[in-house]
């Protein structure tokens, strides 16, 4: 009876998941007449309506420092990303993409309580405190020319400091292209908050890092699932020249 009934539960549960499957048929008038939604990669992506952010490209990052820091003898994923980033950074500006950068600091009159809390939990200092050489741009990042805006922010969020939201908009930017470290905290959660606030969201998975490849993969796994586009930077690229 035991095996019965557990085959039983399991067919009613199949049987659940299949029409969830099937019973997303829209109705006719989910897209309002003469509303534009964005639908394939392509046009999601098209140079006149699209930016590139790159959220923390900063030393600390992308050489490890304390809980991030890479074992000897091995690269830090983070690292990695740094030429390919660079070459899509001389594309956007050929092509006139906008290009803005987040540069997270930290300092004991800057952070929040909650944020204090969990470094007195690790017992270890913030990365990027203020003024500190972890803080800067890696010497071999493409540095942001003076018409690209540098967004300081002091948590994961870089809408919810300073003003990125404002910036996006004055240059009528409906989608934004994600690149930068962690691709499962400050990545994910900036690129989450431009989803709510609007915009259409691409991950560029390969101008993207996560010292831990398990956090990389779970990031890539739910922004692709949940929010919006996961592609390559060749893949865009290519893209774009098709399109000239």
């Amino acid at each position: 009876m035991k095996v019965l009934s557990g085959y039983v539960i399991s067919v009613f549960l199949l049987s659940c998941l299949v029409s969830l499957s099937f019973a997303g048929d829209l109705p006719s008038d989910y897209v309002r007449q003469g509303e534009k939604v964005l639908v394939t990669l392509e046009e999601t992506i098209n140079p006149r309506h699209t930016a590139l952010v790159i959220v923390d490209v900063q030393n600390d990052f992308v050489y490890g420092k304390g809980k991030l820091s890479t074992p000897a003898g091995k690269t830090n994923p983070c690292e990695e990303i740094l030429s390919p980033l660079n070459a899509f950074i001389e594309k956007c500006r050929k092509l006139g993409v906008p290009v803005l950068y987040t540069y997270t600091v930290h300092a004991g009159d800057l952070d929040l309580p909650p944020y204090k809390a969990r470094m007195i939990r690790r017992q270890t200092a913030p990365v990027c405190m203020r003024g500190s050489k972890g803080a800067e741009f890696p010497d071999k990042l493409n540095k942001p020319l003076p018409n690209e805006p540098v967004v300081i922010k002091h948590g994961f969020d870089a809408f919810a400091d300073g003003d990125l939201n404002t910036l996006l908009q004055n240059r009528g930017i409906k989608s934004i292209i994600f690149s930068g470290i962690d691709s499962a905290v400050c990545v994910d959660t900036t690129l989450r908050h431009g989803f709510h606030l609007g915009y259409y969201v691409v991950l560029a998975k390969d101008l993207s890092a996560s010292p831990q490849p398990a956090r990389q993969e779970c990031a890539i796994n739910l922004i692709g699932s949940q929010y919006g586009f996961v592609s390559t930077s060749k893949e865009i690229m290519q893209l774009w020249d098709k399109a000239k």
